[in-house]
């Protein structure tokens, strides 16, 4: 229900202190001067093209889903359904930018032009992952019945290029060289398994049973268990020291604090941020990327592209390790980790 003050205005019509504003539905605004009954008729005849979903409620009666209905069941029928918790607070962002934009608007508001104009608003990368959200958006709208076409589908988004510099298996051993015991045996740990550096320090001894390591993947939700060969089986033990500990990546804290146990559920356990920070200190005191120019340095998490590249190459598919459903998600592990030569012969004879 609108404000008083505005119920004597068209519908998408407001008063902003100084002049009567026009809202279209990409969320833009036109102002449209101080004389109220030449707003009025303005916003009357963009109302017809604009907003034809209203005229025909009010016409016909129908109780048709807005676009903040879509989303409301979007979020309960699929998001929820589909990813994990670690995920889901995400998209549930992105969701709630879209709500605010377009919630109050009909699927016949909306066009290619209007999405087009909303996601080229944000930065290159957020640009690229808010079209990929709306196609996936629209894509589950369209099953339903809610859009005719997928708004988002032929979106062309700014080429994002990919800063951080991978990590080579030279550059691993050094920084493997100079770390802790405890972070050698993780990172081996990583290697092997090619599991992310939230799911590493979850992993549990006792999980390991019949020669099988099973896990599911908090980003994803994904359940993947991998058939342990003779290499894992040895970093897996490896990880067993004289700390009693149930978790393979630990260490023995240097001293116990009530905020420390509170985010552990052992006091040997690592924490996510441990294991980057100890990662980011070797690979400074190895030296190995000081002379860096072009991106940043690899993080803890590019082990998981340089294990996936290492299969590869020994002829070994790593799609199934990484957990990935598709060939796509894995080629992006795999792209870009060592500069493609395209091979050509020269030479003429004039």
């Amino acid at each position: 229900m609108r404000k008083p003050q505005y119920r004597d205005l068209e519908a998408h019509l407001y008063w902003n202190g100084s002049v009567y504003v026009y809202r279209k539905p990409d969320g833009k605004t036109v102002p449209l001067g101080m004389v109220k009954a030449k707003a009025n008729e303005a916003a009357r005849r963009a109302n017809r093209i604009l907003y034809p979903r209203d005229l025909y409620q009010k016409i016909m009666g129908e109780d048709k889903p807005s676009i903040d209905d879509i989303c409301e069941r979007y979020w309960n029928e699929f998001l929820t359904q589909r990813y994990s918790k670690n995920t889901l607070p995400d998209m549930k962002h992105k969701l709630g930018v879209v709500r605010k934009q377009w919630g109050k608007f009909y699927p016949d508001s909306l066009s290619v032009l209007i999405v087009a104009s909303f996601v080229d608003r944000f930065p290159p990368r957020q640009s690229e992952r808010y079209a990929g959200f709306l196609r996936m958006f629209f894509k589950w709208g369209m099953s339903k019945g809610f859009f005719a076409t997928n708004l988002a589908a032929d979106l062309i988004t700014e080429r994002v290029h990919i800063q951080r510099q991978r990590l080579s298996l030279d550059g691993y051993r050094a920084i493997y060289a100079a770390a802790e015991p405890w972070l050698q045996r993780a990172m081996n740990l990583a290697l092997q398994t090619l599991i992310r550096r939230e799911d590493i320090v979850q992993r549990r001894f006792d999980e390991y049973q019949e020669g099988m390591l099973p896990y599911q993947q908090l980003k994803t939700g994904s359940h993947v268990r991998i058939l342990v060969g003779p290499d894992l089986d040895r970093a897996i033990r490896e990880c067993r020291d004289d700390v009693l500990s149930p978790y393979m990546v630990h260490k023995k804290p240097s001293r116990i604090t009530a905020a420390s146990t509170r985010r552990r559920k052992h006091h040997t356990q690592i924490l996510e941020e441990q294991l980057t920070r100890a990662f980011r200190e070797a690979r400074v005191r190895c030296g190995f990327y000081q002379d860096l120019k072009d991106g940043t340095p690899p993080s803890f998490h590019e082990i998981r592209a340089l294990g996936a590249k290492l299969y590869g190459d020994a002829g070994i598919d790593p799609q199934p390790l990484l957990g990935h459903k598709d060939a796509a998600s894995t080629k992006i592990y795999l792209d870009r980790h060592e500069i493609e030569w395209i091979e050509a012969s020269g030479g003429l004879q004039i």
